[in-house]
């Protein structure tokens, strides 16, 4: 693969001796006379990776040779990146509030009703693992109390930006800022996903008071609660050999959670409390 990917650098970009940091099955990091990139394959092109290009930290998308933001090469879509990072260090909630302060200057027409979306999921998953073990009802009943949850959000009011479904377990500045893996929704999406991944992949905590210096809204904060207490993590790996350490880790996780939810209360007094929590 790395042979490929040289190969489509030096037809399209006219890049040659490049000295190769790191590589895998569809990017290829290197640097380049002092600077450093990446080429990466893509499934599909998204907007969002157009509108990253509005802001300096977002690594810089390089045109091809024939002024194209994209290489087509057998049957196949390239995007050279150069990277906006000079230190590759773990992200932290500071680069999450410098990311929830982009303002983007074109409407997004954003429809998404996660109390509709987790309830067909949830159903599409008891109806598949219709042998139920005790795992499966235990990812239900999370996702009840993250859907209740949900219900209560306005979403005329939420903080819609640039965001993350998922985190790699590698959560480092160069994958914050990569423009391909960005997405447009709600801010806390990403920083729900974050403080998972902080938690199950490297058993660490983020400091509460920090969560209550983003500009956010009541409604914001009851859809970082619903999106901490949706298992994703759970749904991730039902069918992997590390999902019953998970169960029994989310015990911790949980009252992890309930001492999130306690912190934003200090701040919005109704915010409602799953009583089972506090057990």
């Amino acid at each position: 693969m790395v042979r490929y990917l040289i190969d489509v650098l030096s037809f399209f970009y006219c890049y040659t001796g490049v000295d190769i940091i790191s590589e895998d099955s569809i990017s290829l990091h290197f640097s380049y006379k002092g600077k450093n990139y990446i080429l990466k394959m893509l499934d599909r092109i998204n907007d969002e990776i157009y509108y990253t290009q509005q802001f300096s930290f977002f690594h810089k998308i390089i045109k091809n040779k024939f002024y194209e933001s994209f290489s087509f090469y057998d049957n196949k879509r390239y995007v050279l990146l150069l990277v906006s990072i000079v230190n590759n260090r773990k992200i932290d909630l500071y680069d999450f509030i410098i990311l929830s302060n982009m303002k983007l200057k074109h409407f997004i027409d954003y429809n998404k009703q996660y109390s509709f979306i987790w309830l067909h999921k949830n159903n599409y998953f008891e109806h598949f693992y219709k042998y139920k073990d005790y795992i499966v009802d235990y990812i239900s009943g999370l996702s009840q109390n993250a859907i209740e949850y949900s219900k209560l959000v306005n979403y005329r009011n939420v903080t819609f930006g640039f965001s993350y479904d998922r985190f790699l377990k590698e959560i480092y500045l160069i994958n914050f800022w990569d423009p391909t893996l960005v997405k447009i929704g709600p801010v806390v999406n990403g920083i729900a996903e974050y403080i998972k991944t902080l938690f199950f992949e490297y058993n660490s905590f983020i400091d509460f008071e920090l969560l209550l210096e983003f500009n956010f809204t009541y409604d914001d904060y009851i859809l970082l609660i619903s999106r901490l207490l949706f298992p994703t993590y759970l749904y991730d790996s039902y069918n992997s050999n590390n999902c019953e350490l998970l169960v029994s880790k989310s015990i911790e996780y949980l009252k992890y959670v309930f001492k999130i939810i306690l912190e934003i209360k200090n701040r919005y007094n109704n915010v409602p409390i799953v009583e089972w929590l506090k057990s």
